[in-house]
């Protein structure tokens, strides 16, 4: 990947020339260590310096972030990397049908219609032939709907696995606890943003329902995932190795919590090494119960996505909101702030050769829609949002009595 990197993108081509560093010299995970810590912005500001040359722009799928941080991207992903993933990812669906108990389950899915994930298999359906009866047993569910609508969904599929958002998904375990006539699944699969630890109890514990997480993103499909015994996250370290670096770029020790640093070595279009994923977490000590020898991650210590509490008593999830401003690609950054029920603005951080006019015809309508029309919004273009401690972007800031 790394002479791939060297001879076929420009940015690796640059700065390995200018910071003599001979491709040939990089042989391991550990030498990867050598490039520079590649920084979010830098991706985000020029994906196509990124970009591999090996094949036309044409054969690639440019994908675009959600925005979890209110900074989406653009990544490039070539259609072998694309079915290699869907091959990979039956390390993941093996543990799904060990706590599923059946080799073949049927699977509700709450996502975006316009997300990565709806991309990723058009594509994979463009290359690959995929039984229709394996297809059969997906039935999807809008994020924008309710959590109540997706549980009557469940309940009518009698899906043996329900995935999703983390935050989502808890909103759905308690209509499942308010409601204990309705169907419940066995196995709940979370990803794209943080389980808080009380709601994963409530849902073993009081509605007797098996946990599972995968780790992800469109950087890197495959990042890590659960073995069910409850340990961690188990890492795909020969397709996307991560280090865990202090503040200063030093590596940590085992157990120390610090910066996540990701190299894909499957992906080609978009080619990304040493890359400061923006998550927090830290690589743990000892092997599984399992008898895995993949080494083991703590749960990312991200944040949970936030519901807007509208009038009425309706609740929109960010995401909803996300995949609209997420494809943007004019768009640098952006934040949702709540000052009441009925009252949002929404703050836009455009590119300097973005017409604002333009941007708002494209974006106004669909946001309020999503929002409903008795809601207030305010869309304006400013330099900067607002940025936490730490530096990240919330993507969801609630002021006032909302």
């Amino acid at each position: 990947m790394v002479a791939h990197a060297f001879r076929h993108v420009p940015y690796y081509g640059e700065t390995m020339r200018r910071l003599g560093i001979d491709p040939d010299g990089i042989r391991t995970v550990s030498d990867l260590a050598r490039l520079p810590i590649l920084e979010r912005s830098q991706l985000q500001r020029d994906p196509d310096f990124f970009r591999s040359r090996a094949r036309p722009l044409a054969d690639l799928l440019e994908l675009r972030s959600g925005g979890s941080s209110g900074a989406p991207l653009s990544v490039f992903h070539d259609p072998d990397a694309l079915l290699q993933n869907t091959a990979h990812g039956e390390r993941e669906v093996a543990v799904l049908r060990s706590l599923v108990g059946r080799r073949r389950f049927r699977m509700l899915c709450v996502a975006s219609t316009h997300g990565t994930e709806t991309d990723v298999r058009a594509t994979v359906r463009a290359h690959a032939w995929i039984p229709g009866a394996a297809e059969g047993e997906r039935t999807n569910v809008d994020i924008g709907d309710s959590p109540e609508f997706a549980a009557r969904r469940l309940d009518a599929t009698r899906a043996d696995v329900v995935a999703g958002y983390g935050s989502y998904l808890d909103a759905l375990a308690q209509v499942l606890e308010r409601e204990p006539g309705l169907h419940r699944p066995r196995v709940v699969a979370y990803g794209g943003d943080a389980l808080p630890e009380p709601a994963r109890r409530r849902m073993v514990e009081r509605l007797g329902l098996r946990v599972w997480s995968s780790y992800q993103a469109i950087e890197s499909f495959k990042i890590g995932f659960e073995c069910g015994h409850g340990t961690g996250l188990h890492l795909h370290a020969d397709l996307a190795p991560l280090r865990i670096v202090d503040d200063a770029g030093a590596e940590v020790p085992v157990g120390t919590p610090g910066s996540v640093i990701l190299s894909n070595l499957v992906n080609t279009g978009s080619v990304i090494l040493n890359y400061r994923l923006g998550d927090v977490a830290a690589l743990l000590p000892g092997t599984c119960p399992c008898g895995s020898t993949l080494p083991l991650l703590s749960f990312p210590l991200g944040r949970v996505e936030d519901w807007l509490a509208l009038p009425g008593g309706r609740r929109l999830h960010s995401q909803r909101l996300r995949s609209i401003l997420g494809p943007e690609t004019l768009l640098w950054e952006f934040q949702v702030v709540q000052e009441a029920a009925d009252h949002v603005r929404v703050l836009l951080v455009k590119a300097a050769e973005a017409d604002a006019h333009v941007v708002a015809e494209r974006v106004g309508p669909e946001i309020r829609d999503a929002l409903g029309h008795d809601v207030r919004v305010d869309l304006v273009f400013v330099d900067a949002v607002e940025r936490t401690a730490g530096g990240k972007v919330r993507t969801i800031v609630r002021r006032g009595d909302t």
